[in-house]
């Protein structure tokens, strides 16, 4: 085994369905690559090459949301996804700012591949849920 460096600063872990996948965006080539994490710890992380098909999926299911932009009440920001995951037979998906991972996260639902707002009444629901599963993501 050998190891090395992708040579592009766009590089972003995030959970799809349970699983640890890392995104290498290659800007030049304007081309996205899925990797699957297989193991990671502070110095070293493992990568396997799900192979074309896995990849083109789950950027098929992610990629139109994975880079997004949302209203707030006065600013507009640029979020990144942390993590898709599922609860009570429904797709949702969390996002965070860039360099603020740990500061705040912003939660959707997925339907049709694209973002709808959660109700009120079970947002608070869904964050303990993905607090309880997720607690790497917690400060």
């Amino acid at each position: 085994m050998f190891a090395f460096q992708f040579q592009t600063p766009y590089q972003f872990l995030f959970l799809h369905h349970n699983v640890q996948h890392l995104l290498v965006v290659w800007e030049k080539e304007q081309k996205k690559e899925i990797y699957l994490v297989d193991q990671i710890s502070p110095d070293r992380m493992e990568l396997l090459h799900p192979g074309e098909s896995y990849q083109e999926q789950v950027l098929d299911e992610v990629g139109e949301f994975f880079f997004s932009q949302l209203e707030l009440q006065k600013e507009r920001i640029s979020v990144i996804l942390a993590a898709t995951f599922e609860w009570k037979k429904k797709l949702y998906a969390t996002f965070y700012q860039k360099e603020k991972l740990q500061e705040e996260l912003y939660f959707f639902e997925i339907q049709d591949r694209a973002l709808t707002e959660i109700p009120d009444e079970i947002y608070e629901e869904v964050v303990i849920f993905f607090q309880k599963h997720h607690q790497e993501y917690f400060a």
